[in-house]
């Protein structure tokens, strides 16, 4: 039992490395090569520099990442990635290209506006839809057929679904624009003359069936702002004692039905299930062109029920962080107060902090004390120490970045935190995981810009064995996983460079449960508690003979791979060779035992087969309907051997083990990288001595 490593890069390539560092046969894959795509992107290919072999054979960079997951709900996982240039790829287990894709968001959508001259956008500021994706593709059922669907944002605006045979989702794509309600003339409070209408959806959407519906809702924050904003020149001045009386920004976070524009009164959430887009008030700033992509719009958003009903928690940038209800009423703000040791001031660097506000990076949240219900942690920047570096005339400080830590229920800062960290996260959220190994719960991980990893437990206390330091820009997230599937934990973390660092870390794997990758999951869902974990194939299935009746033996997988107890077998027999595609089509048996928990022993009668040959084989599903990859396969009978009674043989299929494991993702320039198993077993155990490169 092992978890690969799934790597898509700006080079276009998708890499699956098994734990001790080799390629997964039929990896590597790719995507297409730019030239194809345009020829005059990102200028002309005919030129002579893009004759050379460096420059010639240039492929579409996967910077928004990938997810995996059993697309068909078959037992086989497929890799999802998007591309800088807004297209799906999705390959199975071998490395295959699945019928239907690549696929691709509408030209009809941005072309128009490629002309000569460029249009003009209806408002300073505002810009015109374009080509493009910079965010991992997200994985749910929308139309609750148990399969998954592949939710994409783009540039142009819009929100694309397919499904996993490359069609689009009936009422998609769903475009992204504050309704005319909201303008003052139709009463609401935006001015339309400062209204800044940027299109570009940049961060994943969130899926959830918040509204218990059945069907799980879509929630993307949008790039748009309402023009105003108190400067970061009024702001330096409110905290000297002066009001600016300035205005605060405001963006927009959205809320879609799964049916998209196929539901009855529009794709928004409306009456009477609630009021969506949310309008999302910033302190200072909701939109900075100075930094394209990072000080703009709110983070997307995560859900989770912290004991009253699901809650969805965003942080806009310059903002405080917000937890909202379903309905779209705002819930709770949460306390802005930088109070601990780490707040206080360090001449002549850092002036001292007595708030924070959001400014880059994203949430997640984490159950730090094992006590059941998550805690929210998210990157936040001083408010004093910024202010004092950017516009306060006569200082040259250094803006602090902090790590910090809510308690969701009731919004106040964690004891011990906020704690002061080297620099800015960006595109990446923290993970959670128990990597103290102290029997304390588990610790926030994240890295940041100045190239150091942080690891702080429940107490605020770094976890031994951090901080790490790469020498490299951690521009993503990393993930924890037990690869090998022996208890020992592993994070992984990509850089900008291109170089993936790999080191083991001390931690029980059972706690690695909560936020072990960005956006939660394999399917990058952005909600607390969705198990998207398969149960481990078993590798042990025999026919010890020598009893009257036959039977066959295996030991039990565990609900998530080899940890706990799944919930049922599924066994199968035939009398032809049994595939991971023929084994629906085999005879069911009855009669399997109930599991018990990961690494016992268990046993089944074979009553009712027939045949002079016969193969069994099963499959292991969990709680949430996660189902295994398919078990080696025994034969019984002649096999191809004259005289044999019992077992002849016992073979292994193609893919005999779990493909979809602790997801991670990063990876080099804008990518993002996943803990998948792909290939046949293998038993050989390295430790990579040194960061490996892409």
């Amino acid at each position: 039992h092992e978890l690969d490593l799934i790597i898509p890069n700006g080079n276009g390539d998708v890499n699956a490395w098994r734990p001790d560092g080799t390629e997964v046969t039929g990896f590597p894959v790719h995507t297409a090569m730019l030239g194809s795509i345009d020829p005059l992107n990102p200028q002309n290919f005919a030129a002579s520099a893009y004759q050379t072999a460096t420059l010639k054979n240039v492929r579409d960079p996967i910077s928004g990442g990938a997810a995996v997951g059993d697309l068909f709900h078959r037992g086989e996982l497929d890799i999802v990635a998007t591309t800088t240039n807004g297209y799906v790829y999705v390959w199975d287990g071998h490395g295959k290209l699945l019928p239907g894709f690549p696929q691709h968001q509408d030209s009809a959508n941005w072309q128009p506006y490629t002309a000569v001259p460029t249009p003009r956008a209806p408002t300073g500021h505002s810009r015109n839809p374009d080509r493009g994706n910079w965010s991992p593709p997200v994985l749910t059922d929308l139309e609750g057929t148990g399969q998954l669907d592949i939710v994409m944002t783009a540039f142009d605006g819009f929100v694309y679904a397919f499904r996993p045979d490359g069609s689009t989702v009936p009422g998609w794509p769903v475009q992204i624009e504050l309704p005319a309600s909201y303008f003052t003339p139709a009463g609401g409070s935006v001015d339309p003359s400062s209204y800044i209408r940027d299109p570009k959806l940049m961060y994943p959407v969130t899926v959830a069936d918040v509204l218990k519906l059945g069907h799980p809702q879509v929630f993307v924050p949008s790039f748009e702002s309402s023009g105003h904003s108190s400067s970061t020149e009024a702001l330096g001045k409110a905290l000297l004692g002066v009001d600016p009386s300035s205005q605060a920004a405001s963006t927009w976070l959205y809320g879609l039905y799964a049916d998209g524009n196929n539901h009855p009164g529009g794709a928004y959430i409306h009456a009477p299930d609630g009021s969506w887009p949310v309008t999302v008030k910033s302190a200072d700033f909701a939109y900075d062109q100075s930094i394209d992509f990072v000080g703009e719009s709110t983070s997307p958003p995560d859900v989770a029920d912290f004991g009253s009903g699901p809650r969805l928690i965003t942080g806009p940038v310059t903002g405080e962080v917000y937890s909202i209800k379903p309905d779209g009423s705002i819930d709770l703000r949460f306390n802005a107060a930088c109070t601990s040791a780490d707040c206080s001031a360090l001449p002549p660097y850092r002036t001292g902090d007595t708030h924070t506000l959001v400014l880059t990076g994203m949430g997640g949240l984490g159950d730090l004390f094992n006590t059941g219900t998550p805690e929210f942690i998210m990157n936040n920047t001083g408010l004093e120490s910024i202010t004092a570096s950017l516009s306060v005339p006569g200082t040259a400080n250094v803006p602090q970045v902090y790590e910090k830590a809510w308690d969701p229920v009731t919004g106040q800062v964690l004891p011990g935190w906020p704690r002061r960290v080297d620099g800015f996260p960006f595109y990446s959220s923290p993970i959670t995981a128990d990597v103290a190994g102290l029997g304390a719960g588990r610790s926030a991980i994240e890295g940041n810009d100045t190239y150091w990893i942080h690891a702080f437990q429940a107490s605020g206390v770094e976890a031994p064995g951090f901080p790490k330091y790469t020498g490299q820009w951690q521009a993503f997230s990393g993930v924890v996983g037990d690869p090998l599937m022996n208890g020992q934990l592993h994070y992984v973390t990509p850089t900008r460079e291109g170089f993936v660092f790999n080191w083991t870390v001390a931690g029980d794997a059972a706690l690695n449960n909560s936020w072990w990758h960005y956006r939660h999951d394999e399917h990058n869902t952005g909600a607390y508690g969705v198990d998207t974990r398969r149960p481990a194939s078993v590798l042990d299935l025999r026919a010890p003979g020598g009893s009257a009746t036959p039977l066959v033996t295996w030991t039990a997988p565990g609900d998530d791979y080899m940890i706990g107890t799944a919930a049922q077998y599924d066994v199968r027999w035939s009398n032809t060779p049994i595939t991971s595609s023929s084994f629906w089509s085999a005879t069911s048996l009855s009669g399997a035992p109930v599991p018990l928990v990961a690494r016992s022993t268990q046993q089944m009668p074979l009553r009712g087969v027939s045949g002079s040959t016969v193969y069994i084989a099963m499959r292991t599903l969990d709680k949430a309907g996660n189902i295994s990859a398919l078990s080696n396969v025994v034969c019984l009978g002649s096999c191809g051997m004259s005289g044999a009674a019992s077992i002849a043989r016992s073979s292994l299929p193609v893919v005999a083990r779990t493909l979809g494991g602790a997801g991670i993702d990063s990876g080099m320039l804008a990518g993002f990288v996943l803990l998948v198993a792909v290939s046949t077993p293998r038993f050989r155990r390295h430790r990579w001595l040194a960061p490996r490169q892409r």
